[in-house]
């Protein structure tokens, strides 16, 4: 039986119970697993780095396992069952919707440390022709899953522009998407070393950006989220313990400085 103090601290502060029980031996911690519902668990997992969340796992029960794997993002549930013995991640996976371990298996086949491989495949896009009406009910149909920026894609998949949640839902049904439809974030390609994705001047204004093949087409997106968990991983603190997650802010932030700080020199080289 978990400790009601302990239980508060699973369920309500996600970020801190996984740097704790990265600590703990893998049995401990998937019986602290075993008694949170599912949706709790899901959001905690999602927290621990993909290390620790690979040797809790295959200790927790069949059911449960599927559950969780089924909810976290696929990009991250790939970084989970890559470090996974083959046999326990194909367990795993063929316990799922074949949606879910579709979307998984694409991610797993991307190179290590590219972009490809920490993507999320599960995201709504829309295409560009439609009216408001027509993609406010492929919104409505996404609803468990959506994010409060949606890509904009042409015939060809290629990503042209963002639409907001919040405008999509006050628009006229009539208004085309088009209208709504602001510029695109610069697109990274699948195979582009996240180091470099890490370097890229969008960040200062994108949460996520547009993943896409070697033909321009959008294969799914690269949140700055996981980014930061990778920065943190990177820097050892997510094995040892010994930190928190404002070393890995601080870690992204030192990334996102030095672009800044390149652009600023440049744009006053071009003034000289």
């Amino acid at each position: 039986m978990v400790d009601p103090l302990a239980r508060q601290l699973l369920v309500h502060h996600p970020p801190a119970a996984a740097r704790l029980l990265e600590r703990h031996p893998a049995e401990e911690a998937a019986s602290m697993f075993e008694e949170l519902p599912v949706d709790a668990a899901a959001d905690l997992l999602a927290h621990l780095s993909p290390q620790a969340a690979a040797r809790i796992l295959p200790r927790l029960p069949e059911r449960q396992r599927a559950d969780i794997f089924r909810r976290i993002q696929p990009g991250l549930a790939a970084q989970i069952a890559a470090r996974m013995p083959p046999p326990e991640a194909d367990t795993i996976l063929h316990t799922i919707p074949l949606v879910h371990s579709t979307s998984i298996r694409n991610a797993m086949r991307q190179p290590a440390g590219t972009a490809g491989s920490i993507m999320h495949t599960d995201v709504l896009t829309l295409g560009v022709a439609l009216s408001v009406a027509d993609a406010r009910d492929l919104a409505r149909a996404s609803a468990p899953a959506l994010q409060p920026v949606l890509f904009v894609v042409d015939g060809m998949r290629h990503p042209v522009g963002v639409v907001e949640v919040a405008d999509l839902w006050v628009a006229e049904d009539a208004t085309p998407l088009a209208r709504l439809t602001r510029p695109c974030p610069r697109p990274v390609a699948a195979r582009m070393k996240l180091t470099l994705v890490l370097r890229e001047s969008a960040w200062t204004t994108a949460i996520c950006l547009p993943v896409i093949d070697g033909d321009g087409r959008m294969l799914g997106v690269i949140a700055q989220a996981d980014l930061l968990r990778m920065a943190f991983d990177r820097r050892g603190t997510a094995a040892s313990g010994s930190a928190t997650l404002t070393d890995a802010a601080m870690a992204f932030g030192e990334l996102v400085w030095s672009v800044g700080a390149a652009a600023i020199e440049q744009a006053g080289g071009d003034r000289r």
